[in-house]
Parts: C-alpha cells; sequence; structure tokens
C-alpha cells in the first residue's frame, strides 16, 4: 500500500520536469574491495524480467552497496554508458549529471575544473587545492594537472555531490569523483581492442589482454592507448597551421591477487605521456588595458572565427606530462569485518606553455615547469559490533613535495623591463583519523555517526628574479641557493549524521546534515612573498534530504535530491592593480549559499527500450563578497593578506557565483534493434541544456548563454558480442559559447571558446 502510494506521487513529480540517471545494469568495481551485489540484491536481480531495471554496486561510503540503497546523492556511469555515449574525456559523460559541470581550464590544457551545485574554485596555481576531491582507484589525485582524463580502460565512474569528508578526506568539498579502472579477470582470459578515427586528425588505438596466471588465485591485466588529433585551433600567424591537438599515450598494468577467500589484493602501475598543444586564447583586451591598446596590433577578439588565433610557441619547445602512478589496494576479511589498506605513490613532471597576448609578437609569454611528489596511506577497518551496530574507522596520511617555476617573457619593449622568474616549493603534510558508526535500530531504518579529525601543515617557499632580456624565453635560471620561507597549519573536525528509511522493498528516504573543509594554502602565481597568504581554509555546512526509489516493478527509477549549503571563507582570487604594479593575491573574500535540487529518471518500458533524463536546480548567491576588482561599489575592508584592508576593497555581493548555472536539463535515449544472426544495432542519443552562466569572479564580459548540445551515436555488435563498429557526433548542431574568460587587471583579457561539432567512428573486438 504504501509502495503504491509513494509511486503515484513520485509519477506526478516526474511529469513536471525532464530529468537522467545513469545506474546501468551491472555490477561496479569498488576502489577498495571486490565490487559485487549485495547476497540479497544479487537474488532479486536475478527474478526480476529482463525488461526491468536493475541496481548496481557503488562505493560512495567508501565500502561495496547498491547505489538505491546509498543515502548520498550519486550518479554511476559505467563502461557501457562510456561505449555507447562514444565519449572521449569525462569531460563528454559529465554533461548529463545534475548540478554537476566538469571543464577543460581554458589554456590549462588537460586539467579539470569542476563545479558541483555552484561550488568551485579553479585558478591556475599548482599549490593550490580544489573543491572536488578526484580518486583514481583508491588513490586521491592530488594534482587536477590530468583531471580531463581520456576514458580509456575505465569500467565506472562515480560522482558524488555535496561534502564527503568524512570519509574522503579534506577537500572533497563540494563533492568527490571516484573512477575505477578495470580490473583483471581471475577466471577468463580477455583480449580487447578498438581503433578509431575523426575529424580534425582523430586517431586513437586502445588494447587490453587481461590473463588468469593462477585460476582464481592471481590474474593480470596490461592495457594500452594512443591517441593523437590536430585540434581545432588554426595559427593565423603559422599559415593557418592547425593546433590545440591532443598527443598522448598510456600504459598500465594491474595484477589481482587472491591466495584465498580471506585476502583480495590489488597492484596497479600507471605511466602517462603527454604532449598536447596548450589551449590558445583569444586576445579581448580593452583599450584601456596594454595589450588592447597596441599600435598596429589590435586584439584579435573579431579578427577571423572563434578558433583563428596567434600564438608564438618557441622553436622546439611543447607542452608535455609526464605521470608514474602506483597503488596497493589490499583487503583482509576477518572474523569481526575487514582490514583495507591503499598505498599510493605519484611522481608528475609537466611543463605549460600558454601565448595570452595572441598577438603578432610574445607579447606576455609564460611557461611553467611542475614537479610533484606525492605519498598516501590509507588503513581502515570495517567491524560489525552486533548485527544492529557496524563501525568504520580509519587513519589516512599524506605528503607532497611540489617544485613550481614560472618564466614571464615579452618581446615588447614596456613590458620587457619586468621579464622574471619565479620559484616556489612546498611542502605538505597532512594527517587523519576517521570513524563511522552505523545503528540499524530496525531492519528498514539506519541512523549514521561519523567524523573525521584532521591535521595539516604546509611549508612554503619562494623567490622572485628579474631576467636578462636576451635570455632563451625557455631558459631557467639555476634553482636558487636559498629560498624566503613560511609556514602554517591548520586542524579541522567534519562530523556527519544522517538517517535513512525503507518504507518498501524498492523506496529509500534519507535525510543527512555535515560540514566540509577545503585546505587553506599559498599562492604560487602571487608576485611577492607576502602577497603569497597564507589565505584560510574554506568551510561548509550542508543540509540535505532524498528520496531514492524503482517505481512500477522497476520499470522506472525516480530518485530526488533536495540540499541547502552555508558556505563561509570562500577563497577568491583578486587581480587589481596598485600603484602601477599587477597584483595577484587569493583571499577569504566571501561568504555565500547554494541551495536547489536535483532529479534522476530511467525507464525501461520495453527490453530494447532505455529512457534517462535529469534536472538540477540551483540557486547561489554571495552572503558578502568584500574585493578590489575596480567595480563601483560600497568601499569595505576585506581584512587584506596581513591584516591591512586593499586598497580599492568594495561590496560584490550582488555579482553571481561563477560557473553556477540556475538550471540543467538533460535527456537520453538508447534503442537496441535484434538483427538475428547478423547481430544488433543500438541507436543512442543525448541533450543536455545549461542555462546562462559567468566564468569570473568579477563577472566582467564573462557571461555565456543558454546551451543545448545534442550528441548522437550508432553501434553495431556482432550476435556473439565480439565484434563492433559504431559511429559518433558530439555537439551535431555545432553550438558554441564562452568556456572561459581570464582577466589581468590593467594588462589584457583573454578568452576561449567551447568545442565545436566532432565525429568518427571505430572498430573494435572483445573475446
Amino acid at each position: 500500500m504504501i509502495a503504491n502510494k509513494v509511486s503515484l506521487c513520485a509519477l506526478a513529480c516526474v511529469l513536471a520536469w525532464p530529468a537522467t540517471s545513469h545506474a546501468q545494469e551491472q555490477s561496479g568495481a569498488d576502489g577498495s574491495e571486490p565490487a559485487t551485489p549485495l547476497p540479497q540484491e544479487a537474488a532479486e536481480t536475478n527474478t526480476r524480467a529482463t525488461a526491468s531495471l536493475q541496481d548496481i554496486v557503488v562505493t560512495a561510503r567508501r565500502r561495496s552497496e547498491p547505489l538505491q540503497r546509498t543515502p548520498v546523492a550519486v550518479s554511476a556511469i559505467t563502461s557501457q554508458d562510456i561505449e555507447a555515449k562514444q565519449a572521449i574525456t569525462i569531460v563528454d559523460v559529465g554533461k548529463s549529471i545534475p548540478n554537476v559541470r566538469i571543464d577543460a581550464l581554458g589554456s590549462q590544457g588537460r586539467a579539470g575544473m569542476l563545479s558541483i551545485r555552484g561550488v568551485n574554485y579553479a585558478r591556475p596555481d599548482m599549490t593550490g587545492d580544489p573543491s572536488v576531491a578526484f580518486y583514481v582507484d583508491g588513490l586521491y589525485q592530488t594534482r587536477s594537472t590530468l583531471n580531463v582524463m581520456d576514458l580509456f580502460d575505465v569500467e565506472s565512474i562515480e560522482v558524488l555531490r555535496g561534502p564527503q569528508g568524512t570519509l574522503f578526506g579534506r577537500n572533497a568539498f563540494a563533492g568527490a569523483v571516484n573512477i575505477q579502472s578495470k580490473r583483471p579477470d581471475l577466471v577468463t582470459a580477455h583480449y580487447d581492442g578498438e581503433v578509431r578515427i575523426g575529424n580534425y586528425g582523430r586517431h586513437e588505438v586502445r588494447a587490453a589482454v587481461s590473463v588468469p596466471l593462477v585460476a582464481d588465485k592471481l590474474a593480470v591485466r596490461m592495457s594500452g592507448f594512443y591517441g593523437k588529433s590536430h585540434g581545432f585551433y588554426r595559427l593565423l600567424n603559422k599559415d593557418n597551421a592547425h593546433f590545440g591537438g591532443d598527443d598522448n599515450m598510456t600504459g598500465k598494468a594491474t595484477v589481482l591477487w587472491t591466495p584465498d577467500e580471506s585476502w583480495n589484493v590489488f597492484l596497479k602501475y600507471e605511466h602517462v605521456r603527454d604532449r598536447s598543444d596548450p589551449t590558445p586564447n583569444k586576445n579581448n583586451s580593452l583599450p584601456t588595458q596594454l595589450l588592447g591598446n597596441i599600435p598596429g596590433d589590435p586584439p584579435n577578439i573579431d579578427i577571423g572565427g572563434r578558433y583563428d588565433v596567434n600564438f608564438n610557441l618557441p622553436d622546439g619547445q611543447k607542452s608535455f606530462v609526464d605521470m608514474d602512478v602506483v597503488v596497493l589496494n589490499a583487503t583482509k576479511q576477518t572474523s569481526f569485518g575487514s582490514i583495507n589498506l591503499i598505498s599510493g605513490y605519484q611522481n608528475i613532471s609537466d611543463g605549460l606553455i600558454t601565448d595570452p597576448g595572441s598577438g603578432k609578437i610574445a607579447y606576455l609569454n609564460s611557461y611553467f615547469r611542475t614537479d610533484v611528489k606525492a605519498y598516501s596511506q590509507e588503513a581502515r577497518a570495517t567491524i560489525e559490533l552486533s548485527r544492529a551496530l557496524q563501525l568504520m574507522t580509519g587513519i589516512y596520511y599524506q605528503r607532497d613535495e611540489v617544485d613550481y617555476g614560472a618564466i614571464t617573457y615579452s618581446e615588447y619593449a614596456p613590458l620587457a623591463a619586468a621579464n622574471a622568474q619565479v620559484d616556489t616549493k612546498q611542502n605538505r603534510d597532512s594527517w587523519a583519523v576517521f570513524a563511522e558508526l552505523e545503528v540499524r535500530p530496525t531492519d528498514s531504518l539506519r541512523v549514521n555517526l561519523a567524523g573525521r579529525q584532521m591535521w595539516e601543515d604546509k611549508d612554503f617557499f619562494f623567490v622572485r628574479r628579474l631576467r636578462s632580456a636576451t635570455m632563451d624565453f625557455a631558459e631557467f635560471l639555476p634553482k636558487p641557493a636559498t629560498y624566503n620561507r613560511v609556514d602554517a597549519s591548520w586542524s579541522n573536525f567534519s562530523p556527519k549524521i544522517s538517517v535513512d528509511w525503507r518504507p518498501a522493498e524498492d523506496v529509500m528516504l534519507y535525510a543527512s546534515w555535515t560540514k566540509g573543509f577545503k585546505s587553506g594554502g599559498f599562492a604560487s602565481i602571487s608576485t611577492t612573498l607576502a602577497n603569497a597568504g597564507p589565505y584560510d581554509p574554506e568551510k561548509i555546512e550542508t543540509y540535505e534530504v532524498g528520496f531514492k526509489s524503482f517505481l512500477f516493478n522497476r520499470k522506472l527509477k525516480f530518485n530526488l535530491t533536495g540540499f541547502w549549503n552555508n558556505i563561509d571563507d570562500l577563497q577568491r582570487q583578486v587581480n587589481f592593480t596598485e600603484n602601477g604594479v599587477n597584483n595577484n593575491l587569493v583571499f577569504n573574500a566571501a561568504s555565500a549559499v547554494t541551495r536547489g535540487f536535483e532529479a534522476e529518471i530511467e525507464a525501461r518500458p520495453v527490453p530494447e527500450l532505455r529512457l534517462r533524463g535529469a534536472a538540477g536546480f540551483t540557486d547561489a548567491y554571495y552572503k558578502s563578497f568584500c574585493a578590489a576588482f575596480g567595480l563601483p561599489g560600497t568601499a569595505c575592508n576585506d581584512g587584506g593578506n596581513n591584516g591591512a584592508g586593499t586598497p580599492g576593497a568594495v561590496d560584490n555581493s550582488a555579482l553571481k557565483l561563477y560557473n553556477a548555472p540556475r538550471w540543467q536539463f538533460s535527456g537520453g535515449a538508447s534503442y537496441r534493434i535484434d538483427l538475428g544472426s547478423p547481430g544488433s544495432v543500438t541507436l543512442n542519443s543525448d541533450v543536455s541544456y545549461t542555462a546562462a552562466l559567468y566564468t569570473t569572479d568579477n563577472n566582467l564580459r564573462s557571461r555565456r548563454g543558454p546551451m543545448t548540445l545534442v550528441d548522437g551515436s550508432i553501434q553495431w555488435t556482432s550476435a556473439d558480442d565480439r565484434f563492433y563498429a559504431s559511429a559518433y557526433v558530439q555537439n551535431v548542431f555545432n553550438k558554441i559559447g564562452l568556456q572561459q574568460q581570464i582577466s589581468a587587471g590593467n594588462t589584457l583579457t583573454v578568452l576561449n571558446y567551447t568545442p565545436p561539432r566532432r565525429y568518427g567512428a571505430s572498430l573494435g573486438f572483445r573475446f
């Protein structure tokens, strides 16, 4: 009776708006333990008709459990979704997740800008911390260098909305992304391969082999990827040569070892080599800015098309990223529960060349070199205290070292005198202890009490030196013998309380309250040590209610979530000019509220047809925002960087939070046509709508209008599921909008645009 009433109520809600859901019909891989359906859920799945929807297993709470019984707002994207969409990077699948935006960070190439529920922070600073925690195979990614990653050999992606700090750590402030690689098969050998071609010179090769070495005990998987394109930009100063393309290669080796039923050991080594071009900019400087008033070389915003640019790249110099990652993830089942250990090591070296001036000569080129070494260790125990009590507790330690150098270079006389090199280093040590107690008063009611106590130390080193005008652009000065040093420490306790109740077998309601924390730090892009900080951590308090359901004999899945975020001490980058000098400062300049809802729906009216949709609404506004943007307003005291107010600071609370669209909608359909012995054909289409948004803190000339994007694909699969061929189109109607705009005081304003229409085809096999 309860279930019928809930079904009718939910259906009425569904008819009110379009929406989308991503849970597919398979078990997901777990970042910490082998992911398999719970026995009860597996039994239910096997008794359902083939036209019904099935649950999947996620690890949103650092343990395996069905998505529909997880009291967290989480969307799961499986390898089948990735294949159906012919997705190239995580950006391509992020469009269908409500209140989530995943974008490339302008000229930063493959660095990611992630926004969840209007909460984000994207600044080109290697010592800063993100608002969204990014995990791959259980390992926290310390830098966003390759977050816009190729979806190569990926089993699943989980996107968790809302603070997840109690179990995922300090920078799961707005949410977390949890990516799982495909694992070796202990029973059967697998051989997979694919070639793909596309416009703008895209060609890719993917291959993987999984072999059991000892049946049911030891298996290995080796996989490789190579992708290249020549890009959709044209260089006006290089005879219209193509630019902005990809050139990356990834190799991965994984081992799965289960010496007995109590052990599960996963080991991964991954190497990434990326030689992709940086993303060029269009010069959109105002006449009042230095690079907007150059005789004979006006800003190129109106010259040619959106992707026609100048780019002055020194001969023989390219941007690059080299990354090595090792992950060891071991789980031991015991008489009282389980113990999980995750050890990780990352070594990243990258160089980025930019030409924001986009003129006939190198007006203001930059060359960034970064080396990162990071080590982390997590130990976690899950203890069944009784049938009604379960305790998860653990400890975490991370050490990372960042060595960063930046050269600014100009051939333009008014700027050449300021050619300089900045060398910074940062060493961070972070510790945490955490626990979550789950109380089950009845079979349908659960109460969770969680908390995480963390401590963090950062040592920051800084030297800025002028360079001779005769030095080569890419020639770094030797490392300084001594640095100027400052340090800071922070501690935080993040609690969470949640309650969930299942009034019927396939219906769950939940409510939660939590606090989150994003680390403070130092700004490596500052022009002086005094301007570098430290700035303080951000804090968030979130209230969330949710409803999850399978309805009408699992023909329909409908999830609905409401949230309210109170955010204090928001870190904002302020670039202003004082006495003719540009200043880059990071302030805890603002407080804000973001509130809204998300709806996800999936239906399978007949076995051949799947329908999906999603809707996200975010009302985001500043409660206070005191900063010196050079805008008119009421004077205020922002506290400065060291206790003194910044000249020109005014009340900016009427501005809009950037990258926080009010509405997002998405929808899609997949239809499978059975051809008999020739196999089958699957048609897939997706549409996404994003309301207007701003791409900068100060909102100046950075409004992007509403955008609707349509993608489509078709795939033939052989009857034995061993061979397939597909074709795809992304951005069918070639809709283009502003991706990012950056202003630097009285010097320049640059921007770039979202990608144009892309299409291609692929052939593949799997044995």
